[in-house]
C-alpha cells in the first residue's frame, strides 16, 4: 500500500543510523505479529510487510472512534519542521514532526503533519501551544481516511481534522499523563522511542522514560543544538526512580535539565531537595552524540499526598499493563502493600518537607479515592480505566459530568468486560439492562464492548512486548 513506504523507508534508515536499535525493532515486531496476528483484525490492524514481501516491518493500526492527543510548550518542545523531499527532486513538501501525548494510547508519540497544516502548525502568528496549559485534541472518526497509528510510533492525521476535546476530556488525560503514564529506562526499541528524520536520514533519536526523580545538583547552563535550534540547559546530577525485575530503587546519573524548569525551580527555597514527577528525554544524534535531558514536569515539589498518589499510579500501571491481566480490578490491599514497599525505599534516599496532608488519617485512601475517573473503586476492588474507554464512551454519547452518574457508566461497563459469560448471557445481564434503560440499543453495545475489550488486551501486548515482556 502506498502509505506504507514511509515504513519502508524508516526502516532502512534506522538500519543506519542504528542497527542494533534495528535489530531490536524488527526482533520485537516478529514476536507481537507470531502472537498476535490473529487479533489484529479485531483491533483494526493491519501488518506492514517489507518490500520483497520477504516478512514484516511493522503494523499500522486505524481507529474506528475518536482519539486524543495532549499538547503544549514543553510536551512539543522537540518538534521540528522541515522540507521533505517526495521522490521526484522538484517536489517538495512541508513536513511537521510533533511530539504529543498519544492519551488514548498512553504514551509519548509523534504526529506527522504535511503540507499547509504543518505551515500552519509552525507558523509563529497561529501559535497552537499555550505557553503553560494543555491542549487536548480530538481526531474525530473521518469519512475518508481517519488517524493512523505505526508501529515506529508516529501517527498520521490523514483525513481526520482536530477538534477542541474540552476542558472534561482535558482534565482527564492530564490525569493519565501526571499519574498513570510511567516508564522506566529501557535498552533497545520501547514504548514512547520515536525519531526526528527527514528524507535521507534519521537526524536525533528520543526515547522517553518518565519517573520520580529528585535533583540532587544543579550546576551550570549549557546551549545544545537540536534540530537546528538551540536548547538552553543546566547541568543537573539527579537520581531517579526505577524498576527491575519487580524491585524499585533509585539510580544516580547525570543529565541536563531544561532551562525553564530549572528556573522554575531554582527560585524555590530548597531546589535541590524536590521530587519531580517528570520525563527524562534521551537523544542520541546521527554521529553518535547524546544527551539525557529532563524536559517536562508532570509536577514537582510534591508533598507526601502527591508522592503517594505518584507510586498508586507505578503500582497500578505495572500491574494493569500485564496483558496476562485480562481483567480490571484489583484489590485495595494488594496495591496499599505494593505502594507500602517503594513508599519505604523513599523514605530511606530523602527528607519529604511535612505538609497538612501528612497528618490526615489514611492518606492512601484519600489519596486513591482523588484518583478518579482514572481509575474507579468498586467496593474492595480498584478498577482501571483504559485511556481507550474515554474513546469509546465519547462515541456512543456517554461522557457525564455528574460523579456519581459517570462512576456507574464505568463500573457497568467494566463488568461486562470482565465477564466471562456469553453475548447471550451478558445481554440479559443487569449491566447491560442499565444501559438499556438509558436508551441504547444493548445488542450493538454490546457488540462495541467486546470489541473494545478485544483492542485494549492488544494494545496491552504491544506495549508489553515493546517493554521488553516475553
Amino acid at each position: 500500500m502506498a502509505e506504507d513506504l514511509i515504513e519502508h523507508r524508516l526502516v532502512e534508515l534506522l538500519k543506519n543510523f542504528d542497527n542494533q536499535l534495528y535489530i531490536d525493532y524488527m526482533t520485537k515486531i516478529l514476536r507481537i505479529v507470531s502472537s498476535c496476528e490473529d487479533e489484529f483484525a479485531i483491533a483494526g490492524i493491519r501488518s506492514v510487510q517489507s518490500r520483497d514481501l520477504a516478512g514484516d516491518i511493522g503494523y499500522r493500526a486505524k481507529f474506528s472512534f475518536p482519539v486524543f492527543v495532549l499538547l503544549s510548550h514543553p510536551i512539543c518542545k522537540f518538534r521540528s519542521h522541515r522540507n521533505y523531499q517526495l521522490r521526484e527532486p522538484f517536489f517538495i513538501a512541508q513536513l511537521g514532526l510533533v511530539p504529543v501525548f498519544f492519551s488514548s494510547l498512553n504514551q509519548m508519540t509523534i504526529l506527522k503533519l504535511w503540507g499547509k497544516r504543518a505551515d500552519e502548525f509552525f507558523n509563529p502568528s497561529n501559535a497552537p501551544l499555550p505557553e503553560t496549559d494543555i491542549t487536548c485534541w480530538e481526531f474525530p472518526v473521518s469519512n475518508r481516511r481517519s488517524v493512523e497509528y505505526s508501529s515506529l510510533n508516529f501517527v498520521e492525521q490523514n483525513d481526520s481534522q482536530p477538534e477542541d476535546a474540552g476542558m472534561y476530556l482535558t482534565t482527564i488525560f492530564d490525569k493519565y499523563l501526571r499519574l498513570m503514564y510511567w516508564l522506566f529506562p529501557r535498552h533497545g526499541f520501547s514504548p514512547s522511542t520515536h525519531f526526528l528524520f527527514g528524507r535521507d536520514r534519521i537526524n536525533s533519536f528520543v526515547k522517553i522514560s518518565k519517573s520520580l526523580f529528585l535533583v540532587e545538583k544543579i550546576g551550570n547552563p549549557q546551549t545544545i543544538l537540536l534540530e537546528g535550534k538551540y536548547i538552553e540547559t543546566r547541568q543537573i546530577q539527579v537520581k531517579g526512580l526505577t524498576e527491575c525485575n519487580g524491585e524499585y530503587f533509585f539510580d544516580h546519573f547525570s543529565a541536563l535539565m531544561d532551562s525553564e524548569l530549572a528556573n522554575e525551580i531554582m527560585i524555590r527555597s530548597n531546589p535541590e531537595s524536590l521530587f519531580i514527577n517528570g520525563m527524562l528525554a534521551d537523544i542520541k544524534y546521527s554521529g553518535g552524540r547524546r544527551n539525557s535531558i529532563l524536559t517536562l514536569r508532570a509536577d514537582y515539589a510534591l508533598s507526601i499526598y502527591d508522592i503517594v498518589q505518584s507510586l498508586i499510579g507505578i503500582v497500578l500501571s505495572r500491574k494493569f499493563n500485564d496483558p496476562s491481566n485480562e481483567t480490571h480490578a484489583e484489590d485495595i490491599d494488594s496495591i496499599r502493600e505494593g505502594v507500602a514497599n517503594i513508599f519505604n525505599d523513599i523514605q530511606k534516599d530523602v527528607m519529604m518537607p511535612s505538609t497538612i496532608s501528612d497528618n490526615i488519617n489514611d492518606l492512601f485512601g484519600i489519596c486513591l479515592t482523588q484518583m478518579f475517573p482514572v481509575l474507579v473503586i468498586d467496593s474492595r476492588r480498584v478498577r482501571e480505566i483504559h485511556p481507550l474507554i474515554w474513546s469509546f464512551l465519547k462515541q456512543w454519547n456517554l461522557l457525564k459530568n455528574d460523579i456519581d452518574q459517570q462512576k456507574l457508566i464505568l463500573l457497568n461497563l467494566l463488568r461486562v468486560m470482565e465477564s466471562c459469560k456469553s453475548f447471550f448471557s451478558l445481554s440479559l445481564s443487569d449491566e447491560m439492562e442499565f444501559f438499556r434503560k438509558a436508551g441504547i440499543n444493548k445488542r450493538e453495545l454490546l457488540k462495541s464492548i467486546l470489541t473494545l475489550k478485544r483492542m485494549i488486551i492488544v494494545y496491552k501486548k504491544f506495549n508489553y512486548f515493546f517493554d521488553g515482556g516475553f
